[in-house]
């Protein structure tokens, strides 16, 4: 196994990379010409953003990331099903992000939490001509 270089691996972070995700809303008390979809910040967080898969079609480029980030410990919690807090990302949402210097935003299409406190969220990313 070759070794890429001399980095110590006690100086590698878990979770480099630093992103949120939103919901989006629209007011409806607000007069019609008025409603606008408002962006609302669910959940943020320090994450490892890793590229799962990309293709071009015509003018698209369609990148798939999956997401790793922490879950916050419940300290109230009664059995191992709630020994986390629910973050409250879900499918359908937008993550955005940076990962190596790029800013990032797709759509939520799946998530997974795990007992060992972590979770994995992958989104899609549709950009035109490689261009968010």
């Amino acid at each position: 196994m070759a070794v890429l270089d001399d980095t110590p691996i006690e100086d590698f972070a878990p979770y480099p990379d630093h992103g949120a995700f939103y919901r989006y809303e629209v007011d409806e008390k607000a007069q019609l010409d008025q409603q606008e979809d408002k962006e609302v910040l669910v959940y943020e967080c320090d994450c490892d953003v890793q590229k799962r898969s990309g293709i071009r079609q015509s003018n698209l480029f369609i990148a798939k990331y999956t997401i790793y980030f922490p879950l916050e410990a419940n300290p109230d919690a009664q059995s191992p099903i709630d020994k986390y807090k629910d973050c409250g990302v879900r499918r359908g949402m937008t993550f955005k992000g940076g990962f190596y210097g790029q800013t990032i935003e797709g759509q939520v299409e799946f998530i997974r939490p795990s007992q060992l406190g972590g979770m994995s969220v992958d989104i899609k990313v549709v950009t035109e001509n490689g261009v968010n």
